[in-house]
């Protein structure tokens, strides 16, 4: 019984398989015009740019004395992370304010600035991110004008060398439009090939005769070939509870 069941899981699958690829065309059409509704969608968005700095945070007892042991790098590790919180303090986003002369809150500023530990290293990164490329630029830089200063007079025993400052970013990180294209075309196979199976799963149409006698387990003695078939003489249309037998 068991082997049976799975006999006929398997034809329905190849039938819906067959019904998909008799079908492919309205999957690539669909296909298409889902991925040209990605692009237009992602023309339309406001581009956005993000630059970056990289500083590192040294341990002054360490610079003083020339030694610099795991105990100390792991201080300077601790307080990157001290550090990527006080990126985002309201006093640091005022004075980064002033410094790049900016005519933002400090609300506003803190949601285009993010801040990151590099793989547990003593060095942090600043983001910034937004629609003007030369603008994040600026701010980026201004981060590393302000941060040093504030810092020493915050967390004592500690200070801050840039490692990398920002540069004009030449890409957008957003929108991404081949990305977007392609998901939205990829959406469009996905509903378009459900919808397909769905109207093949649900018909009343009957097309094979293995299916007919498998299900109804009467012999077939006789058929009428369909109308208008143009493709093989041997095409047959069959209708449930319409066949003759």
């Amino acid at each position: 019984m068991e082997s049976n069941n799975q006999k006929t899981l398997e034809i329905n699958f190849a039938q819906l398989f067959s019904v998909l690829r008799r079908r492919v065309w309205i999957i690539v059409l669909a296909a298409v015009l889902c991925g040209s509704m990605g692009f237009g969608y992602a023309k339309l968005q406001t581009p956005l740019y993000r630059s970056r700095v990289s500083i590192m945070v040294n341990n002054t007892y360490a610079v003083d004395t020339g030694v610099i042991s795991s105990g100390e790098i792991a201080v300077a590790v601790h307080l990157a992370q001290t550090y990527i919180v006080l990126v985002k303090s309201d006093t640091i986003l005022n004075d980064v304010i002033n410094a790049a002369g900016l005519d933002y809150t400090t609300k506003q500023l803190s949601g285009m600035v993010s801040a990151d530990v590099m793989n547990d290293t003593e060095i942090f990164e600043i983001y910034v991110t937004g629609a003007d490329p030369n603008e994040t630029r600026v701010i980026a830089n201004a981060f590393l004008e302000v941060m040093p200063g504030r810092v020493q007079e915050i967390v004592e025993g500690s200070s801050l060398k840039t490692v990398d400052s920002a540069i004009l970013p030449g890409t957008q990180i957003y929108p991404n439009v081949p990305r977007t294209a392609f998901l939205f075309a990829l959406v469009g196979i996905l509903i378009s090939a459900a919808i397909i199976m769905l109207i093949e799963v649900f018909s009343d149409k009957i097309t094979d005769e293995e299916y007919l006698i498998q299900t109804y387990d009467f012999p077939v003695l006789a058929s009428i070939p369909g109308f208008g078939d143009t493709h093989k003489s041997s095409s047959y249309k069959y209708y449930k509870h319409g066949y003759y037998r």
